[in-house]
C-alpha cells in the first residue's frame, strides 16, 4: 500500500516498530531522511544506533549543524556510532540484533547496512543473508531498524532480482528519489 506521506514526514511521524528499506537515488537527501530518523528518536528518548562505512566526520559535523549534539548524546548513552572513526562499537557481534535489549528497555533506532560492497554478487548475498537474519530477530527488539541502500550500487548483475528480494524482507520500503521527492510502500 502507498502511503501519502513523503519519505522524511514517515520517519517523523513514525511511532510503531518497523523494519525499513530505504532505497535511494539522492545520497544528499537520503542523509537528510537518516537524520530526520536518528533525530526523532532522539528526542523520543531512544537509543540510536549508526552504521556507518567511511568517515564519520562529515555525518558529524551535518548532523551538529541540524540540532543534534553528538558529543552529548554519545556521552549519555543515548546515539552509537558503529564502523570507521567513530567513538566506539558495541559489542556483541554484528548484525546480533539480541544485542539491543542490552542497551536498556527504552526503544531503540537502527540506521545503515551492514555490508559496505554491495555491488559484488558475494557481497549482496552476503547483505541478503543479514537481511533474513534481522527479519528473524526483528521482531523480539522494541524498535525500528532502517536499511540504507544506493540504488545504482545494488550488483548490476541481476539487480532487480537482488532489489525485490530485499524488499520483501522489509515492512516499509522509502524510495528516495530527491530533495523532497520520493515514495513510502508498506509491504504486505
Amino acid at each position: 500500500m502507498v502511503l501519502n506521506l513523503k519519505p522524511h514526514e514517515y520517519v517523523e511521524r513514525l511511532s510503531e516498530n518497523k523494519h525499513i528499506m530505504m532505497l535511494y537515488d539522492n545520497e544528499m537527501y537520503a542523509k537528510e531522511v537518516e537524520l530526520v530518523f536518528v533525530r526523532k528518536g532522539l528526542e523520543n528518548g531512544e537509543h540510536c544506533i549508526y552504521i556507518m562505512h567511511d568517515g564519520w566526520r562529515p555525518v558529524r559535523d551535518e548532523w551538529d549543524s541540524m540540532g543534534i549534539d553528538v558529543d552529548e548524546e554519545v556521552k549519555r548513552g543515548m546515539l552509537h556510532i558503529v564502523g570507521p572513526g567513530n567513538h566506539g562499537e558495541l559489542s556483541g557481534g554484528w548484525p546480533d540484533l539480541g544485542v539491543l535489549p542490552s542497551l536498556g528497555h527504552g526503544k531503540v533506532r537502527v540506521v545503515g547496512r551492514w555490508i559496505p560492497d554491495i555491488e559484488t554478487v558475494h557481497g549482496i548475498s552476503s547483505e541478503l543473508g543479514i537481511e533474513r537474519k534481522v527479519g528473524e530477530q526483528f521482531r523480539g527488539i522494541n524498535g525500528s531498524v532502517m536499511c540504507t541502500y544506493p540504488a545504482s550500487k545494488i550488483c548490476s548483475k541481476g539487480r532487480s532480482n537482488w532489489t525485490l528480494q530485499i524488499i520483501n524482507e522489509h515492512d516499509v520500503v522509502i524510495f528516495v528519489t530527491g530533495p523532497g521527492e520520493g515514495r513510502v510502500h508498506e509491504i504486505g
